[in-house]
């Protein structure tokens, strides 16, 4: 990465209000960097594709665990290489990445899905 980009680089940051987002939020500010944070939400993807029509954009990547989502359906409507936004939402999701995997070969523990206390006894 130079340490002087063109006024035409943009970084653009999910999560860039916490933790290693806003760090290197900072870091890319600091470096000339016009950086642009987005949300954690459909309406974070949605500013993401608004802005790579003002600005194209490369690739999105994400730095924390909400911004995997955003980053997938960003890159999803945008044609550039992503992770599936189903396959991040089953990530994130226990029980839904366990019924999936009771369709496959992978092995693991008998479950069961309480939505109430009464469910648990």
């Amino acid at each position: 990465m130079s340490n002087t980009p063109s006024e035409a680089q943009v970084a653009l940051v999910t999560g860039a209000t916490r933790g290693i987002g806003a760090a290197i939020a900072a870091e890319l500010a600091q470096r000339g960097f016009r950086v642009i944070g987005t949300a954690t939400t459909d309406a974070g993807a949605a500013a993401i594709v608004a802005l790579h029509q003002r600005s194209p954009i490369d690739a999105v990547v994400a730095v924390d665990d909400h911004g995997v989502e955003v980053a997938a359906l960003a890159g999803e409507r945008l044609g550039l290489i992503h992770t599936d936004p189903q396959a991040v939402a089953a990530t994130r999701d226990k029980s839904l990445m366990r019924e999936l995997l009771m369709g496959t070969a992978v092995r693991q523990p008998a479950f069961a899905i309480a939505h109430t206390a009464d469910d648990v006894s």
